[in-house]
């Protein structure tokens, strides 16, 4: 596993341990799971056991990567439809200058479209990286670092991918709140997780730049 219990104050939290090379994204999303399932966090309600049923972190953005669309997609019954009209239905697209962010579309109470009233999840074991990784409880630096570039690079690939569509399509840039666009294709280069339809064949390494592998890697 991935992540070891740890203390923060008298908080109780999770950790992240060494990391093998051919340690996946899917690896790290399994272990922080599995670490929340037996229970080593601490959470904000201590009267909750699980986080079945909790709406707390649903009303939060929630970015999207490309392999979360992807597996969305698939679960919706939607991989027919083209992917920029995917995200102009189920996301909010919101450019300010050059950088553009994705994420899922929320209900007009604020909490997220997929949120069921008894307060699971629509999308269940399909639900975004984020949904996934974040639990209310301390971590330390490094699962902070490591979440971050994970959902940046995963979000910087499906931008990448919209602009294609849009372009094949003979489309303009489609966006649902905007502030002096200035979006360039060619701004967008591929990255590890082009190419990429499962988090399984997403590496570590390949995400992370030298300085901060070398605090992950278990030599």
């Amino acid at each position: 596993m991935l992540v070891e219990p740890a203390y923060f104050g008298k908080r109780k939290g999770y950790a992240l341990k060494k990391v093998t090379p051919d340690a996946t994204v899917q690896d790290f999303i399994d272990a922080v799971m599995a670490a929340a399932e037996k229970g080593i966090s601490r959470r904000r309600a201590p009267e909750r056991k699980s986080c079945f049923g909790c709406r707390e972190c649903c009303n939060e953005r929630i970015p999207l990567t490309s392999i979360d669309v992807f597996t969305m997609m698939t679960r919706l019954g939607e991989t027919g439809e083209s992917l920029a009209r995917f995200l102009q239905r189920r996301a909010y697209v919101y450019i300010e200058g050059p950088a553009v962010d994705i994420s899922l579309i929320p209900q007009e109470d604020g909490y997220c479209s997929f949120l069921r009233p008894d307060g699971t999840c629509l999308l269940g074991d399909d639900r975004p990286f984020v949904c996934k990784t974040f639990y209310c409880c301390p971590v330390d630096r490094k699962i902070k670092k490591l979440r971050s570039l994970i959902v940046n690079t995963g979000e910087d690939e499906l931008v990448r991918l919209w602009l294609e569509d849009l372009a094949r399509q003979g489309m303009p840039l489609q966006f649902h709140e905007a502030y002096r666009p200035a979006v360039r294709r060619e701004d967008w280069q591929p990255n590890p997780f082009t190419g990429c339809s499962s988090y399984h064949q997403v590496f570590l390494q390949e995400l992370c730049p030298p300085p901060f592998w070398s605090e992950l890697h278990e030599k």
